[in-house]
């Protein structure tokens, strides 16, 4: 057993070398989706906040405003154009997309970060060392395709459905 432990962890010492296992690597990825993920979540409700109670107050100031301290035209010529600015936000940066994709790519990463973990322990306890090495370098090459795949998918789900303003995209 020793010398099997000795070969798995000659091989996982050399994997630990590689950009993808390194500090660099899966776990900065996973601190990055969490990040981004919750900007762009706090991003996309606060301007769907705003620009609800902006939208929602318009018919009453429209209606009510002659009592307002100020002119009611610039008031509602302000909340007017806080709407619009708050939809052109929303709907250029579409936040709503990056956190939806992102929270899904971080807990794939995860997935895959777990499945990783767990294959290294398995190639710890096996009996036989040749068989642990190649469970773990075939373990190490899914790790590694599985994690760009989820970051590319990530990406391109944002430009997937990304349409500039005013073009049909016709349907398939």
């Amino acid at each position: 057993m020793t010398e099997a432990t000795t070969k798995v962890e000659k091989c996982l010492a050399e994997l630990a070398q590689t950009s993808l296992m390194c500090s660099a690597g899966a776990d900065s990825m996973l601190e990055y989706y969490r990040r981004r993920a919750g900007q762009k979540r706090l991003l996309f409700r606060t301007a769907s906040i705003m620009l609800i109670a902006l939208s929602a107050s318009l018919p009453a100031v429209a209606a009510f405003g002659q009592h307002l301290p100020i002119n009611k035209d610039i008031v509602l010529s302000l909340m007017s154009a806080g709407i619009a600015f708050l939809t052109g936000l929303l709907s250029h940066f579409r936040w709503e997309v990056g956190w939806r994709s992102q929270t899904e790519a971080l807990f794939a990463l995860k997935a895959e970060k777990a499945a990783w973990d767990s294959a290294v322990v398995f190639a710890k306890i096996h009996p036989n060392d040749e068989h642990a090495v190649k469970l773990l370098t075939h373990a190490f090459e899914q790790f590694r395709v599985r994690t760009f795949d989820i970051a590319r998918e990530e990406r391109g789900k944002f430009f997937k459905t990304a349409q500039p303003p005013g073009i049909k995209v016709p349907a398939e």
